[in-house]
């Protein structure tokens, strides 16, 4: 039964996958990288899955590509192929929010609220290089591209829609204690003047 129709009077967002030799080596290559990576999880009660992931295999063919499956046919391995491609019907979904704890900027000038780590929307060139969040950005930025190469976001952009910040903008601090220092400063001069 083809379900495109359906979900097209539904109006859901679907994506045809044809299950040939190039799809499932792309996918199944990802699929191993997750679990490699321990990030693959599973209840225990689906030990049918258990069992299935237990006994399914891959083999180079002749050819150069590969075939997935059981070795024996007595084996089953339809919870493996649905796992498989669940995860990659999920490959340009951004599963983990990048997190950046602190920005400690040492730009004292009036420039630094045009970097987009403080709301602007540029990349301060005096900066960055010496900036340890900007690195900690353009590290996670370059992460992101090696599984969305074909993004056309900016550094700029990206940091906006993908990144979090869990602790401070040094600037707010930086502002906090200019005014405490002007406030200790005023209160110095009166009690001089008297």
């Amino acid at each position: 039964m083809d379900l495109s129709p359906w979900l097209d009077d539904q109006k859901i967002p679907y994506e045809l996958v044809s299950a040939h030799e190039a799809a499932q080596t792309i996918s199944f290559t990802e699929f191993f990288r997750i679990a490699r990576e321990g990030r693959f999880h599973f209840p225990a009660t689906l030990t049918g899955l258990e069992s299935e992931m237990r006994t399914f295999s891959y083999k180079l063919k002749f050819n150069n590509k590969y075939s997935f499956g059981h070795i024996q046919q007595r084996y089953r391995d339809d919870r493996v192929y649905s796992t498989n491609w669940s995860i990659f019907s999920l490959r340009q979904q951004i599963l983990a929010p990048y997190v950046l704890k602190s920005i400690q900027c040492l730009n004292r000038s009036n420039r630094r609220n045009f970097c987009f780590l403080f709301g602007g929307d540029h990349i301060l060139p005096g900066c960055s290089p010496q900036c340890v969040a900007f690195g900690e950005v353009e590290e996670m930025f370059k992460q992101f591209l090696q599984y969305q190469f074909d993004s056309e976001l900016t550094l700029q952009s990206w940091f906006r829609q993908h990144c979090r910040l869990d602790g401070v903008r040094n600037l707010v601090l930086n502002q906090l204690f200019q005014a405490c220092q002007a406030f200790t400063n005023s209160q110095e001069n009166l009690i001089k003047k008297f």
